[in-house]
């Protein structure tokens, strides 16, 4: 194929490593969305500057939530701020794009990957944890990189993790960079999937929905079928998204200077947090390090069903009849308690923010989130993610690095 008189594919790679599935036009070796080279801000600038402004026009504070849809009151970027950005991340791209990068990379991935196989072939199960309610209700995502595909690939464990043996052995087979548990406990932790009634997740749920369906009918492959059983909305299941329950959950993980400038905040935190009483729950709050930059505050003892006491059935039989009259669709148990939890969290953050606390709102507030696991390797860092106590904040180390 001569890629200067026929249409060829893309070459730009994403952020997640997957490459662009566009075609480009003859003589072209990327697509319109994706000049943003070098020798594209050097033909036209201004192009370049205007899809950089596109997608990142404002100068976001730390806290807001609102970085994907840039609908807030933060700042707009002067044109020389996004002059200077549009170049950096032009000469970022053509970095990028070479094989001599690619093969760089390719190496130093493959040196971290066997670095952390050392690290969970040397440890025995006493070095794990699995200290969160019902762990066997968990789902267990994990990172780990492909060296066919030249990126990192996220897998889910096809069944929940009961013990630190079923822990450990997974760790050795598979040496992930990254693992991570859902804050949240769900009936069958391994088939969580998209949000059906999201904005979002809707269209993704529906058809993960249909692909089951089709499975269960031994028509797997079978296309037409599975359009079939996208609808109507009654052959919706709750298989995989019947939610059990979440604890509370803090994330205090935005760039900062320095260690004890993210343990100052947390400490914050936790202070702010002493004042708070959730009614009928006892307090077990556990500190943890990511091993990154940031920290995570987590309390075990707080129950939505604790919390909302002998009223829980009311509400739940509330918030079921409330959703059937604005929907018109039957959303369940799991959902209306999904629901009564999310708008409790909510609240708590708007008291958060209103003390200035830096920290990841929505791990908090959605149930469908993921975070760290203790005894676990920061594929970035090289460090291990591990529960400190609270006095530590006060003077912190994170620790050795792997690399």
């Amino acid at each position: 194929m001569n890629w200067r008189e026929e249409h060829t594919q893309c070459l730009h790679r994403k952020k997640d490593g997957t490459r662009c599935q566009l075609d480009t036009a003859p003589g072209d070796f990327a697509c319109r969305h994706h000049t943003i080279a070098v020798n594209d801000f050097i033909e036209d600038p201004m192009a370049v500057i205007a899809k950089f402004r596109q997608y990142f026009p404002k100068n976001h504070h730390p806290a807001c939530d609102r970085k994907g849809q840039n609908d807030c009151d933060c700042p707009d970027r002067t044109f020389g701020e996004l002059a200077g950005l549009a170049y950096q991340r032009a000469a970022r791209t053509s970095l990028q794009r070479t094989r001599l990068h690619r093969a760089m990379v390719r190496e130093e991935m493959r040196y971290r990957t066997d670095l952390i196989r050392r690290y969970y072939n040397s440890i025995d199960e006493s070095h794990l944890w699995l200290g969160m309610p019902n762990p066997k209700w968990r789902q267990i995502r994990y990172f780990v990189w492909n060296d066919e595909e030249e990126r990192m690939i996220v897998k889910k464990h096809d069944r929940s993790i009961r013990n630190k043996t079923q822990l450990l052995k997974l760790l050795r087979r598979e040496a992930p960079h990254h693992v991570y548990y859902t804050t949240s406990q769900f009936r069958n932790p391994a088939e969580v999937g998209p949000d059906p009634f999201s904005k979002s997740g809707r269209d993704k749920y529906i058809k993960k929905n249909a692909k089951r369906l089709a499975r269960k009918e031994g028509k797997t492959k079978d296309k037409k079928r599975i359009k079939e059983l996208m609808y109507p909305v009654s052959q919706w299941s709750d298989y995989g998204n019947a939610f059990i329950e979440q604890e509370m959950y803090f994330d205090v993980d935005y760039e900062m200077e320095t260690f004890q400038e993210s343990a100052q905040e947390t400490l914050r935190l936790a202070e702010f947090y002493e004042t708070i009483n959730h009614n009928g729950c006892d307090k077990d709050v556990h500190y943890v390090f990511s091993g990154g930059k940031g920290f995570h505050m987590v309390d075990f003892g707080y129950s939505v069903r604790k919390s909302h006491g002998d009223k829980y059935s009311d509400r739940i039989a509330r918030t079921i009849a409330f959703e059937k009259e604005k929907s018109g669709l039957f959303k369940g148990a799991a959902f209306a308690a999904m629901d009564m939890s999310r708008r409790y969290k909510k609240r708590l953050i708007k008291r958060i923010r209103k003390q200035g606390i830096l920290l990841d709102y929505e791990v908090t507030v959605d149930p469908r989130r993921i975070i760290r696991l203790p005894g676990t390797i920061h594929g970035k860092r090289g460090r291990v993610c591990r529960i400190i106590d609270k006095n530590d904040l006060h003077n912190f180390d994170p620790g050795p690095t792997l690399w």
